[in-house]
């Protein structure tokens, strides 16, 4: 079990309030879910959670332990950022950062092998990494975190800027490392790879949770009160402000806009009446958080890439 007790941070020189109150617990063995949007205090927190970045207020346990007492196979961070030296191979990346997790001299042969294996990079392992794809680049990164077989693996957007084929290849491997005991966290912001990879989920947004817990809890707790509407072509300015009146409707994009109400189908009848004699149709319309985006625009009123 993970838990995270008042956990607070202020990056002084912007004076930004970075979290405020953090309390969150993961079970042991789950394939866990950080949803939000950039700049919500995702990646503020994972630097918290393994310790690169101090916390003003709170505390940290990893099972029975305090985070400053954990043990270097406890837990390991796979950064958004690309954390390898490019001019290496792909070998001398693994065989150096073997070293630095501290991987028993005697183990680092068989470990660098099983982290290759199992990331599909044995056929690379003599390239530079500045060489590689943008995917294989990734694969390299989340080599690099498994070299220390940890208990529990923290990811940080690892499908930024990668084609499908990659992207998928990653999540499977998740599932599988998850499959055999991994305790894995995974921070995003793209929600169909939550949605799709993770069984629990937080969701996360100015520096505070806004709901924890199963996925399947989460939408049927919240399904009864928002009417989400997709409308084509694109109003122009001044139908735009008259269905935000008459509808108390809230836009999310150019094209697709949500009615918080009791009464979709009161609220469905007004949006259809304010789009009479417009060029402009109601394509579909769904009530309800059945997916997570539903859910996070019912809790935060934005879209998750704003």
């Amino acid at each position: 079990m993970i838990r995270l007790s008042g956990i607070g941070k202020t990056y002084r020189n912007t004076r930004q309030r970075a979290l405020d109150g953090i309390d969150l617990n993961i079970a042991a063995g789950a394939l866990f879910g950080l949803l939000g949007p950039n700049g919500a205090g995702k990646t503020t927190l994972l630097h918290i959670l393994t310790g690169i970045l101090a916390a003003d207020s709170g505390d940290v346990r990893i099972g029975d332990r305090p985070l400053a007492t954990r043990d270097p196979s406890d837990i390991a961070l796979v950064p958004q950022e690309l954390a390898f030296y490019p001019t290496l191979s792909v070998r001398a990346n693994l065989d150096f950062y073997a070293a630095a997790t501290r991987v028993p001299r005697a183990e680092r042969t068989s470990r660098i092998a099983w982290a290759a294996a199992t990331t599909k990079l044995q056929q690379h392992m003599d390239q530079p990494a500045e060489h590689l794809s943008g995917g294989l680049k990734r694969r390299l990164n989340l080599a690099i975190g498994l070299l220390g077989k940890p208990r529990v693996l923290v990811l940080d957007e690892p499908t930024v800027g990668i084609d499908p084929q990659s992207r998928n290849f990653i999540l499977d491997t998740l599932r599988q490392l998850n499959a055999a005991g991994m305790t894995l966290i995974y921070a995003s912001h793209y929600m169909e790879e939550v949605e799709q990879l993770c069984r629990q989920v937080a969701i996360i947004d100015h520096g505070r949770i806004l709901c924890a817990g199963e996925i399947g809890e989460l939408l049927s707790g919240t399904a009864n009160n928002s009417l989400h509407a997709d409308l084509d072509p694109a109003p122009d300015s001044a139908l735009r402000q008259r269905i935000e009146t008459a509808c108390a409707a809230h836009f999310v994009d150019a094209q697709r806009l949500w009615i918080d109400t009791q009464h979709p189908g009161d609220a469905l009848r007004m949006l259809e009446h304010t789009l009479t004699g417009s060029r402009v149709r109601l394509r579909c319309a769904r009530y309800g958080c059945a997916t997570l985006e539903a859910l996070f625009l019912h809790l935060t009123r934005r879209e998750l890439r704003d």
